[in-house]
């Protein structure tokens, strides 16, 4: 298979070992469907949707450590009211 990127033109050669048979297809695809695009345009394109792509993975995993960081403290805090209410009925008992 040639692609000639210059004239938009593919040609595809096929060959038949078993027939002994080559046939070849030439295939033309016109500009309005592949219009040109700036270098620029593109890896500006390509910077940006990975600038977007590091900013979502960054706020998901802020997000999740924030949660993590409340169950933590809320674990702490539920902790020292069970620490401290076993201090104050063994206190009663005595």
């Amino acid at each position: 298979m040639e692609i000639n990127y210059s004239t938009n033109k593919i040609r595809c050669l096929i060959r038949s070992k078993l027939l002994r048979d080559e046939q070849e297809g030439n295939l033309q695809i016109s500009d309005e469907f592949f219009p040109k695009v700036p270098v620029d345009v593109v890896v500006s394109s390509v910077f940006l949707g990975l600038a977007i792509l590091v900013l979502s993975v960054l706020v998901g995993y802020s997000v999740k450590q924030r949660r993590e960081i409340k169950a933590l403290q809320l674990r702490l805090v539920r902790r020292k009211l069970t620490h401290c209410a076993g201090k104050s009925l063994s206190n009663q008992r005595t």
